[in-house]
């Protein structure tokens, strides 16, 4: 705030940019609209950056922020900034408190169009991610993904921060040194939260707000074009 109100006539200009630049760099952009008051809401900060990424020439869909964890860290963004009434030029802003948590189980259902062909793949397992890090993965499941049911015991891991949650295809599973968020070999789907913004023991969402299940693509060595139901969702209990 303090070099972008530094210069000539209190306007001076930062590259940001990511891999894709519209994910990482639209989440920060955003924040950025919030705060200096360009924009009132999460939606409206949403809809102006991918209206700005996006060449007037291109053909499609608009270039904006996509994964819907980042979406999630945007809506948190205007909680926190409408909570504290502080914005850029009223005073320094105070970080979210990282409440600790004890993770119980995730449930997912109806979230599969098609259980019997993911269950075909073999057992899937739930892993639980703090700083790129994994620190818990639950025991298998494999017959309750037939019923489009799943229960998921996560055993009471404590976490705080940013959490991140995924499911894998246990055997295509393998563990990476760099975190790919959602690209990693075997994910089905995963999602991320910040244990500041979580409430009543349960954090539910349905499938349009999960990364990688929203996109709905198929499933590789499968048949499964569109694998998951727009209607399903999941719950995340804990205390």
């Amino acid at each position: 705030g303090e070099y972008m109100g530094s210069g000539e006539e209190g306007r001076r200009t930062i590259a940001v940019h990511c891999r894709g630049g519209k994910g990482r760099s639209g989440s920060l952009c955003c924040a950025w609209l919030l705060y200096s008051k360009e924009c009132k809401t999460a939606d409206e900060a949403l809809a102006k950056f991918a209206l700005s990424r996006t060449e007037s020439r291109m053909v499609g869909n608009l270039q904006g922020v996509e994964t819907p964890s980042q979406k999630r860290y945007i809506y948190q963004v205007e909680q926190l900034l409408l909570k504290q009434n502080l914005y850029w030029g009223d005073g320094p802003l105070s970080l979210p408190k990282a409440k600790k948590m004890k993770l119980n189980t995730l449930h997912l259902d109806k979230l599969f169009s098609d259980p019997t062909g993911v269950a075909k793949l073999g057992p899937i397992v739930c892993t639980i991610s703090i700083d790129g890090s994994m620190i818990f993965t639950s025991e298998p499941v494999l017959h309750e993904v037939l019923t489009n049911k799943i229960t998921f015991r996560l055993n009471g891991t404590e976490v705080s921060g940013d959490v991140q949650v995924s499911v894998y295809i246990k055997d295509r599973m393998k563990i990476e040194r760099v975190a790919k968020s959602g690209k990693e070999k075997g994910i089905l789907f995963t999602f991320f939260f910040h244990s500041a913004f979580t409430s009543k023991g349960e954090l539910a969402m349905k499938t349009k707000m999960i990364d990688k299940a929203v996109k709905n693509k198929k499933i590789k060595g499968t048949n499964m074009k569109r694998p998951y139901r727009m209607d399903g969702g999941l719950r995340l209990l804990f205390d």
